[in-house]
């Protein structure tokens, strides 16, 4: 109540969920919900209160391409204009050495295609979780920034290498991205490829009532660091037994019901996040029966999309789904299932 918005418990645990699997994998976090529920300033709150640093880029309807999120290369003063973002992306490097995380939020994420201004972004995220690996953004070409310096050294401006801005900008494995989407006239579908990226939020609406805090300042309630979400997911002996057993029910559930579009769900990044279930239940000290409950609802529930008019026996479907999910213990996943079939629109969507 102090910080204006109301949460129910569940809808917490899952966004505290997955900020833990965004850290750990480089999915990105999105928040589904009707206008007013509370989306953009849960995005915001949500990793302030575990000691987070938090951003807010609003996506603006006429991006077009990477340069509306990166920035530009201007050959005429010879220098790249760097666009908001890249300014976070170099905080959060900072923040990384105080084993900080750091989480970018594009609010109103759909205004615009994320497939074509953040193509760039999506490709190379997961590829910073990686080990081994890093994610690369290209900013402008290493050739062009090799004649730049060169003809600055030539002139004598060592002081003022083009290199202040590097050609290729490394993401740090503590950026977490996150972003708020709607759903009318104005906005763009997400593809595939962007849910298969996603760990999907839907904030519910609640009855609005008037507020009368003197500060909207949260303090944080569980610091989740570098630092452990690193030692979290350091591979424990049970692990690959625990998952097992988990992985079987998992399948059998979903693969036993034909819910349309259902079958789109069932990805190798869905089974990667349920590989690192055990890392967040240590991480958070949650049962791992708990995390592999909202892991269905983060992954898989975005997926299932149809009409009423035009799917008779939809309804029926999901509504088997939610209680063979109850009888084998995954409650969550059956309640937001009950609150999908709840709404009388004649599209069934998570994502609205």
């Amino acid at each position: 109540a102090r910080i204006g918005i109301d949460i129910d418990i569940p809808t917490l645990q899952r966004m505290v969920v997955a900020h833990a699997l965004a850290a750990i994998t480089g999915q990105i976090i999105l928040y589904v919900g009707p206008p007013g529920s509370g989306k953009s300033t849960s995005g915001v709150l949500i990793p302030t209160l575990l000691g987070m640093k938090s951003s807010v880029i609003p996506v603006r309807p006429g991006w077009l391409d990477a340069t509306d999120l990166l920035g530009y290369f201007d050959p005429r003063h010879g220098r790249f204009v760097s666009a908001p973002f890249v300014d976070l992306v170099v905080d959060a490097k900072v923040d990384k050495e105080v084993g900080r995380f750091h989480t970018v939020v594009f609010d109103e994420m759909n205004l615009a295609r994320i497939e074509n201004y953040g193509a760039d972004l999506i490709s190379q995220l997961e590829k910073s979780h990686e080990l081994g690996k890093a994610g690369l953004l290209r900013l402008y070409s290493p050739s062009v920034q090799r004649e730049i310096d060169a003809q600055k050294i030539k002139a004598g401006e060592e002081g003022s290498l083009f290199t202040e801005i590097p050609a290729e900008l490394t993401i740090p494995d503590n950026l977490i991205i996150a972003g708020t989407i709607n759903n009318d006239d104005s906005t763009e579908a997400l593809s595939q490829k962007v849910i298969d990226r996603c760990v999907t939020v839907r904030v519910p609406r609640v009855s609005p009532k008037p507020r009368f805090e003197q500060s909207l300042l949260p303090a944080t309630i569980f610091s989740m660091t570098v630092g452990l979400i690193a030692d979290a997911s350091i591979r424990g002996v049970n692990d690959e037994e625990e998952i097992n057993s988990f992985w079987g029910q998992v399948i059998q559930l979903l693969s036993s019901h034909k819910v349309p579009g259902l079958e789109d769900a069932l990805s190798q990044r869905f089974a990667k996040v349920v590989v690192f279930a055990p890392a967040v239940s240590r991480a958070l000290g949650l049962d791992l029966k708990v995390v592999v409950d909202d892991i269905l609802s983060l992954k898989i529930l975005s997926w299932i999309r149809y009409f009423r008019s035009q799917e008779r026996g939809g309804d029926e479907l999901l509504g088997e789904l939610a209680i063979d999910a109850k009888n084998l213990g995954f409650t969550g996943f059956a309640g937001e299932i009950e609150s999908i079939l709840a709404s009388t629109d004649d599209l069934v969507h998570y994502i609205r």
